[in-house]
């Protein structure tokens, strides 16, 4: 630095500089006394001297220090760079160390402290694929961890990924694709250092990546580091040197040997973007910087040394030895002549490196910043690991440093101690102080001994992280990685919310509070107290300090669980059980219970150790319950009862002192076996019994449970027993089914089973279908479990509960209902057992007819016994009358008897609703019939149908005929359902119709539950009648079904097909010619759907599904256009024959991973045997040409893949074979119109095979699409007609898309066979179909079609050739274009001809009614045309009236020019010489027409009447006139005029001079014209001028004043205001909204204007905040938000509404914040409140998010807002001096501040300002502009003396200057 550069932050007039004769002693002391750390930054900083001066550094060498201006480098560092987690920026490169490895994580220390992370993903893009790979093939991880990759104090290169300042968060990436990313392969040269990581290990070394795709590198082993061989292996990161380079860098050999590794890098390969972090460098001092560090130059470039990196001079002397030593050694190994060389070589070496030391780089960034670091401990890897041992075993973390000396300030840092010699620490200045502490500046100064306490000891420059504050010093717990489960801790509250407490762990001393602030918990509200606190606000405050224990804490994730229970924070530390190796069998832990489950409670203690605590053991006493009696978070002593610290699993009981009895107990339940016993009741809860077993040997007392199920296997049975039983009583013949929980149970089934079975029944019993008894244990909602004698569970899935399909497991089963079950499935190795519950696989097969005939009997005889109990049965009519508080919803109507009955009073009747009302007889009273009796202890309920059918059968009272059992099916209808039988009503039967309506009851089998529901239609077999003839007994035609056995006949080999009981089918076991029926489900387009009722189920339970194509029925007496499968109806039954099997992929089918989601189906035929071909494929292809019949099967589809149709229908031929037809080759007059209806899915068609497209794929033509002289047909011949479709529309005619893909034109005249007026237009939608004649087919590319009919009595015939046309034929013929050449007309599709302008119109069609002409002649028009002549092929055409006949067809309204004059103008000028005749002959013989060149003339005159072409020269003395002459030739151009021939053209002139005055005329006509628009518009100005002053008075009014200027928003807003003041808000809001719709919304601002006025009309006379609200919305979503914003911030002030002005200024400021007016905005409302203290933190808030170039501008704008008041001067004051403290030559910041002061009154201040400013160095520009300003203040306020001094001061200053 130059003594002219300005020195950092100086202040007022520069200092002199020091006196040689001062001592370095006393300079040295000054600068020690300098606050580097703590100092202001307005106290100066004394600008450093690059002089040397005698006594400095007498002990160096002469070259130290070279100025910076000249060296000659191409990056200069402007000051020593201190790096924070601020500062370093993504896309750096920095060296690390590993601090600590995890599996797939690494922690990093890099430079000044910081820490970083580099997780797996990060390594490598190959290892990253590998680990990828590994996960998803769900194996295990066979790559290595990073554990195995990485080692404890391992260097590495990394770039910086992304930085998280808040968090102090850094992840790094150490991939070489990344690190070496400003690498390319021709920057590759030997001896450079590169990163890469081992991909591969070969026989001669490995295989290194480095980033470059086109870069392959090579580790040899020869080459390698000795003491590196062992930790080397796959995905190793390595720093290597490069050996050399080939093939342009294509292939290059590394060395990881570190002496090669360690060289300083050559000057000449010192790049930015090459440098890496680990390269030496040799360089040299540029600048020491006191208090922060050295600035160095390597190469041509310049980098810094932070005080922290710097080695002391031990250490360089140590170093310096240690080279000397091997340069000792490589000399004596040097012998010969060449070592005298080598040693002159050296000499010249050491002159000239006597300066230069090796440095490391540690960090390089975007921004060409380079720090560096000359310790060696850096990048020699043997000390590295020396330093690291030493400082772990010398200076563990927490150690308390009692006296360590400070050595350094750093100013902004920190500052630097000494340890011991060679070891430094640096305690950061967040880690020097508290905050509420005093800040000590003797205590840090230089020199002085502090106390201190080690953070951390693993940085990276080798120094040890300390603190001093005395929060550190006193604290117990530093980061998450001190705690420990169970430690007791202090923390302060933070907050208080529902779900615990935020805290902060610190430590209380002397009563106060201290924390570092890092370590931050949660105390759940669980652990608020050893009770649950409902509202924890109210016992605890923010700031409460409180005593915890740690609960759990993960330091990976930085989250803390504590618990505030006293009950645990109060146990000894013996007590806290973190560890399930500290427990013992019998101890007793102190824990809290952590959740509740149907196995008992979950109980914690600390660091995730947990238990179980059983439900038995909770409630052996049967005084206990486990919900009521205990809750979640409750404080509990358990006792260890058994504990598997390897498994983590831990038993607990809530007895502490374990019983006799309960252990002796425990052992007999165990070793007790299924068995028959004897139980007495000792307690009686709801739906349950406990029950004690009585007379067990050896087993003491034992206690159970017995549910209310469990007293019988009926249900209903088992209600009256439970009401009957009473405590004390004893129950014999009882099954003990579970030991575990111990469980009894009568139900019969379970006893017969007991007794039967002769030993426990294990799960190897379970063998595939065998039939055993047991109940429902639980239903879920995928299936029901079954528990068996002896604990052995199973599942039942959802698919075999039942024979039917059912959606839900709800309503079919109950817990613990008996049911019979079949083994299904028993594996053993998964322990997976399945069973099933359905009716047809779970009856039992040799006692069916027994067990079936003593269920009728037991049914029949309670049946006798309830009508001779209750005087009722079944089948008996009542009168009934509704209740009339019976409920109008319900399902059942409950109903009182009409008629006298004994026990009237106790029945309870209840009549079934149905849909059809019920049966009344003359009185209005409902009859019903008894169908169901259920008789109770005291009542009776009665169940009555009121159903027509019921009713009438019953009132008939018909005998019962007689019938085989199961010889009659019929169809019922389900009337109720319990747990016993099926009640139901017979709704159809084949014989025996005096059975309809009878009621019938069917029992259940098995598993009742699974049976009918209500509602429901059942099918069903009659088994014999009732007692008195009064109903019937039936049975289930399912299971009659299964039960039986089913023979189906194979029509081909004659076998049978036995299908026993119960026996489930796949349809592909149904043989292909199996005579099967089956019941229509579902009719379809081109099938039917059947359900087949003559087979078995399928294995899904389902019923098997089969298919009848509509070819497979008789089809031959339909024809065209019917629907063959229209009179099949569902629910039809139909006999039929497999002819196949089809497969239909389902909804969850997937090509590769679900192939097998299909559904087989059954291919059905209704034809007999031999007249349908036996391959079910049919795959033989029908010929081309043959007739097959087709039934549509969909609509109209687009194919977009096929260019030829665009429309088609699919239609099937045959089961397996589809086909396509083409709208165009549906051949109907309805489809070709328009109307599609005609072809409608289902329709039989009558087609041709035109074509094979693919396999079993058809093309086909619908029979009359093609039309041929022969007759109908499939191909494309010349006169056949075909339909097609309109693609395109030219100006003669249509492009026409046929079939087949093929293409032709209609011409326009070929439409029809008599011409319209414009018929093109009826083609002009889209796809629009025709039908038309083939006239040549020779190209299908280019076919030549009409729509002509052809015959005799044509009115436009066709011209076929020009020679059919005659000279004054007349002729109709359609414009084709209209050209300069004239109107070509289309007589046919031959022949054209052409109508020149002349013979188009009697008017002159000229270019500027040229384009209206174009509009009446548009391409399409009719126009009946003269042929003029026939020449050479061409035909001349005439449109003229005198040649038609017709009209001219220009309309005469348009008022153009006529080429011809009318007569009675002929007659006037009939005066013409005969000369002027022969000439005009003449004239026409050259071949000129006259009416052309008139014509020339009248377009000339027209379009410019001003210029005149072509005069002739007179000498005519009568007249002054010009006369218009022509040109004909060039020849008369040569031609003299004579006077003869001028006295013989007196006629020509007097026809010129007519020609002029008629100019004339139309000359002042335009002028009059043009006079009349001027005084129009001249009045339209006035009245405009008039109607802006004028003020309407009235709505309309004001509507005709807008109408003139509808975008103006003020007229809008004065209309809005019109209606406000007549209080009509309502027409105010309607204008608004008006306003909007009519503004343009390019016109932003007027649009503004008016959503302004709305809001401010709603804030004014709203009816509430809610439309203000949704103005506000609505003007938001249309404008630009900040406008909106700032125009209700002035409307709120001006209301003096400031709450809510500043709540949207805090908004504003929120979503802008990056704009400078909003703060500013802010800042002027703010201080125009006084509220400058507020101002001051919104303006710091301002600083952090605008841009740092308006700092300053900010900081000024606010210094003159506090000036501006008398209260805040000072402030404003302190303000400005601090920013001209920090930057003394913004000459704009004195400006403003030399104006506030002036303008504020402060005379003696501003005087001051001036004097300072003119000391203040700066350009002679500007100081002589503040010095005349300062002559301006005094003159204006000084004295005359000070004036006169002042002046002369200037004259000496600026005088020079001024005269030059």
């Amino acid at each position: 630095m130059t003594n002219n550069e300005e020195p950092c932050f100086p202040r007022g007039r520069p200092k002199p500089t020091e006196d040689k004769g001062v001592s370095k002693k006393e300079r040295t002391r000054d600068n020690e006394e300098k606050d580097y750390l703590f100092g202001k930054k307005n106290e100066r900083k004394e600008k450093p001297s690059l002089k040397k001066g005698p006594s400095d550094h007498s002990d160096e060498k002469p070259v130290v220090v070279a100025e910076e201006d000249d060296l000659p480098v191409t990056l200069k560092a402007k000051n020593v760079e201190y790096l924070s987690y601020k500062k370093i920026q993504p896309g750096a490169l920095v060296l690390g160390q590993v601090r600590s490895t995890e599996e797939f994580e690494l922690t990093v220390s890099l430079p000044f402290s910081m820490i970083g992370v580099v997780k797996a993903p990060n390594v490598l893009t190959a290892y990253t694929a590998a680990l990828t790979e590994e996960l998803n093939s769900a194996g295990t991880i066979k790559s290595k961890s990073l554990n195995d990759i990485f080692y404890v104090g391992q260097s590495l290169v990394c770039k910086v990924m992304n930085v998280i300042p808040q968090k102090c968060f850094i992840q790094l990436t150490v991939d070489p694709k990344e690190v070496n990313e400003n690498l390319a392969k021709s920057n590759l040269k030997k001896g450079m250092v590169i990163n890469g990581c081992v991909t591969s290990e070969e026989d001669h070394g490995y295989v290194v990546d480095v980033g470059m795709s086109s870069t392959k590198a090579f580790l040899s082993k020869k080459a390698m580091d000795s003491e590196k061989d062992e930790s080397f292996g796959q995905w190793s990161n390595v720093r290597c040197v490069i050996l050399d380079v080939k093939s342009n860098g294509s292939i290059i050999q590394l060395s990881n040997d570190c002496r090669k590794v360690n060289k300083s890098m050559d000057e000449k390969d010192m790049i930015v973007e090459h440098l890496q972090p680990g390269c030496l460098v040799k360089c040299s001092l540029v600048k020491a910087v006191e208090g922060q560090g050295e600035i160095v130059k390597f190469g041509e470039l310049q980098g810094s040394i932070a005080l922290s990196s710097l080695s002391d001079k031990q250490e360089k002397e140590e170093d310096e030895k240690e080279e000397e030593e091997k340069s000792k050694e490589e000399k004596s190994k040097e012998s010969g002549p060449k070592s005298k060389k080598r040693k002159k070589k050296q000499q010249r070496k050491d002159i000239f490196s006597d300066n230069r030391r090796v440095a490391c780089i540690s960090y390089v960034s975007n921004e060409k910043l380079i720090c560096l670091t000359d310790k060696c401990t850096v990048w020699n890897e043997n000390k590295r690991f020396e330093h690291l041992q030493k400082l772990r075993v010398d200076y563990p973390k927490m150690k308390v440093l009692n006296k360590v000396k400070v050595t350094a300030r750093i100013k902004g840092i920190g500052i630097m101690v000494e340890l011991e010699k060679g070891i430094s620490g640096v305690c950061l200045m967040r880690n020097l102080f508290d905050k509420q502490d005093q800040l000590n500046e003797e205590k840090f100064k230089v020199g002085n001994f502090v106390q201190a306490r080690v953070l951390d000891n693993m940085t990276l420059d080798g120094a040890v992280d300390v603190g001093c504050k005395k929060s550190i010093l006193i604290a117990t717990v530093l980061s998450f990685e001190d705690l420990q489960a169970g430690d007791k801790v202090q923390a302060k509250i933070l907050a208080v919310n529902p779900n615990g407490l935020q805290v902060l762990l610190g430590t209380k001393q002397d009563g106060e509070f201290r924390s570092n602030g890092s370590v931050r918990g949660f105390v759940p509200s669980l652990h608020l107290s050893d009770i649950i606190l409902k509202q924890p606000a109210k016992f605890f405050n923010e700031s409460d300090i409180i005593t915890c224990r740690v609960l759990s804490v993960d330091a990976a994730q930085r989250k803390l669980r504590l618990t505030h229970k006293p009950t645990l924070v109060k146990l000894k530390q013996p007590d806290v059980i973190s560890d399930f190796h500290q427990l013992k069998v019998g101890a007793i832990v102190q824990t809290y219970i952590a959740a509740i489950i149907d196995a008992g409670c979950i109980m914690k203690m600390f660091d995730q150790v947990r238990g179980l605590v059983t439900r038995k053991d909770i409630e052996s006493d049967m005084t206990t319950n486990m919900e009521k009696d205990y809750y979640v978070g409750q404080v509990i002593k358990c006792r260890v009862v058994s504990c598997d610290p390897d498994a983590e699993k831990l038993i607990l009981s809530f007895r502490l002192k374990p019983t006799a009895n309960s252990t002796n107990g425990k052992t007999a339940a165990q070793k007790l076996e299924p068995q028959i016993v004897e139980v007495k009741v000792v307690g009686k809860e709801e739906e349950s019994l406990k029950v004690e077993i009585l007379n067990v040997v050896g087993a003491g007392k034992l206690v159970g449970d017995m549910s209310m199920m469990h007293l019988s296997d009926d249900p209903s049975d088992a209600e009256a027993k439970y009401n009957k039983i009473e405590i004390g009583q004893t129950l014999s013949g009882c099954a003990l089914i579970t030991t575990r929980p111990l469980k009894v149970s009568m139900k019969q089934s379970l006893v017969d089973f007991i007794t039967n079975s002769e030993q426990t029944l294990t799960v190897s019993e379970f063998v595939a279908d065998r039939l055993l008894p047991g109940y429902v244990a639980n239903v879920a909602e995928y299936g029901v479990f079954v528990r068996f004698v002896g604990g052995v569970t199973a599942l039942c899935p959802k698919s075999m509960l039942t024979d039917r399909y059912v959606k839900s497991t709800g309503g079919l089963f109950e817990i613990d209902q008996s049911v019979t079950a079949r083994v299904k499935e028993n594996n053993e190795q998964t322990n997976k057992l399945v069973v099933s519950l359905r009716p047809s696989e779970c009856h039992v097969e040799t006692k069916e007819e027994s067990e079936s005939k003593e269920k009728i009997e037991e049914y029949m005889t309670s049946q006798e016994a309830i009508r001779a109990e209750w005087k009722i049965s079944v089948g008996d009519v009542l009168v009934l009358k509704r209740k009339e508080e019976a409920e109008e919803e319900a399902a059942m109507m409950e109903c009182s008897l009409v008629n006298d009955h004994p026990n009237a009073d106790k029945m309870e009747i209840s009549l079934i609703k149905t849909a059809t009302p019920p049966t009344t007889n003359a009185d209005g009273n409902i009859e019903a019939v008894v169908f169901d009796v259920q008789p109770n202890s005291d009542t009776c309920k009665v169940l009555v149908s009121s159903a027509p059918l019921v009713v009438a059968a019953y009132k008939s009272k018909k005998k019962m005929p007689k019938f085989a059992p199961s010889s009659i099916r019929c169809e019922g209808v389900v009337l109720s359902r319990d747990d016993v039988a099926t009640c139901c009503y017979i709704t159809e039967v084949v014989h025996q119709k005096s059975l309809s309506g009878k009621i019938v009851v069917f029992l259940h089998q098995a598993n009742k539950n699974a049976a009918s529901t209500s509602d429901e239609k059942v099918s069903f077999f009659l088994l014999k009648t009732g007692p008195q003839n009064r109903y019937l007994l039936g049975r289930d035609s399912k299971e009659e079904v299964v039960a039986q056995r089913v023979v189906m006949k194979n029509a081909t080999n004659g076998n049978n097909l036995l299908l026993t009981a119960g026996r489930r089918v796949h349809p592909r076991e149904v043989e292909v010619g199996t005579q099967v029926t089956g019941k229509v489900k579902s009719v379809r387009h081109t099938h039917v759907i059947l359900h087949m009722s003559s087979l078995p189920l399928t294995k899904k339970g389902k019923p098997v599904m089969g298919r009848i194509h509509f070819s497979q029925t008789d089809i031959s007496h339909f024809n065209d256009g019917d629907f063959p499968l229209r009179k099949m109806k569902a629910g039809e039954e139909m006999t039929c024959r497999v002819i196949g099997h089809r497969t239909i992929k389902s909804h969850t089918f997937l090509d590769v991973t679900r192939n097998d989601a299909v559904n087989v189906m059954l291919e059905l035929s209704m034809l007999p045997a031999d007249s349908t071909n036996e391959e079910m494929s049919l795959r033989k292809r029908h010929p081309i040409g043959s007739i097959v019949k087709a039934c549509v099967r969909d609509n109209l589809k687009s194919n977009s893949k096929d260019p030829r149709d665009v429309a088609r229908f699919a239609v099937e031929v045959s089961p397996n074979v589809e086909a396509f037809v083409s709208l165009l080759t549906a051949n109907t007059k309805k489809v070709i119109k328009g109307d599609r209806s005609d072809v409608r899915p289902g329709m039989l068609m009558k087609c041709y095979v035109a074509d094979h497209p693919g396999k079993n794929r058809l093309t086909l033509v619908r029979e009359g699409a093609v039309i041929s002289d022969v007759g109908s047909g499939y191909e494309i011949k010349n006169s056949c007609e075909l339909n097609g479709k309109v693609c395109e529309i030219v100006n003669d005619g249509l492009l026409v898309k046929c079939p087949f893909g093929s293409k032709g034109k209609l011409n326009i005249t070929d439409l029809s066979d008599e011409f319209t007026d414009n018929p093109l237009e009826q083609y002009i939608t889209k796809n629009s179909y025709i039908r038309c004649r083939v006239l040549d087919c020779s190209s299908l590319d280019r076919m030549i079609l009409t729509m002509r009919c052809g015959g005799d009595n044509i009115r436009d015939p066709v011209v076929c050739d020009v020679t059919q046309l005659k000279s004054g034929q007349k002729i109709r013929g359609f414009v084709k274009t209209f050209s300069k050449m004239g109107i070509f007309v289309v007589l046919s599709r031959e022949v054209t001809g052409r109508v020149t302008f002349k013979n188009a119109s009697k008017y002159y069609i000229n270019d500027d009614n040229r384009q209206r002409a174009a509009e009446v002649f548009k391409p399409g028009k009719l126009l009946l045309c003269c042929v003029l002549s026939v020449k050479d092929g061409k035909v001349d055409l005439s449109l003229l009236e005198k040649d038609t006949g017709s009209e001219d067809n220009l309309p005469e309204e348009w008022a153009l020019p006529m080429r011809n004059k009318p007569a009675g103008e002929k007659r006037k000028n009939s005066t013409k010489s005969a000369e002027a005749k022969k000439r005009k002959r003449s004239e026409k013989e050259s071949g000129e027409s006259m009416e052309a060149v008139l014509e020339e003339l009248e377009n000339t005159s027209t379009n410019k009447p001003s210029k005149i072409i072509e005069f002739s020269k007179r000498t005519d003395t009568e007249e002054d006139n010009e006369v218009i002459g022509f040109n004909w030739n060039k020849e008369e151009d040569k031609m003299e005029v004579t006077d003869d021939e001028d006295n013989n053209d007196e006629d020509d002139n007097n026809e010129a001079a007519a020609k002029k005055r008629k100019l004339n005329k139309k000359k002042e006509a335009e002028l009059q014209k043009e006079s009349k628009e001027q005084d129009i518009r001249a009045i339209e100005d006035r009245l405009a001028k008039e109607s802006e002053d004028f003020e309407p008075k009235t709505a309309d009014e004001w509507k005709r004043k807008i109408v003139a200027n509808p975008h103006d928003s003020e007229l809008w807003i004065k209309f809005m205001t019109f209606h406000v003041y007549s209080t009509e808000f309502d027409q105010a809001r309607a204008v608004a909204e008006e306003a909007l719709k009519t503004i343009e919304f390019g016109m932003v601002e007027e649009r503004l204007n008016v959503w302004i006025a709305m809001i401010n009309m709603e804030i004014m006379y709203g009816e509430n905040d809610e439309t203000v609200d949704t103005m506000i919305e609505r003007a938001l979503k249309h404008n630009d938000q900040l406008k909106v914003y700032n125009h209700l911030i002035t409307i709120y002030i001006k209301r003096n509404e400031h709450e809510k002005a500043e709540e949207l200024h805090k908004k504003v400021a929120k979503k802008f914040r990056l704009n400078e007016q909003v703060w500013t905005a802010y800042i002027r409302y703010l201080t125009e409140q006084n509220r400058f203290d507020d101002a001051h933190d919104i303006l710091k808030r301002s600083l952090q998010s605008i841009n740092q170039k308006s700092h300053i501008r900010f900081m000024s704008l606010f210094a003159r807002l506090c000036l501006a008041s008398s209260s805040e001067t000072m402030r404003g004051v302190n303000i400005f001096e601090k920013i001209l403290n920090e930057f003394p030559k913004r000459g704009d910041v004195w400006s403003q501040y030399l104006q506030a002061l002036e303008s504020n009154d402060l005379i003696e201040e501003t005087r001051k300002a001036f004097e300072r400013i003119i000391e203040t160095p700066m350009s002679s520009k500007k100081s002589k502009s503040f010095f005349k300003r300062y002559l301006a203040f005094e003159e204006k306020h000084g004295t005359q003396a000070a004036l006169k001094q002042k002046s002369l001061e200037y004259i000496a200053r600026f005088g020079k200057q001024e005269e030059d």
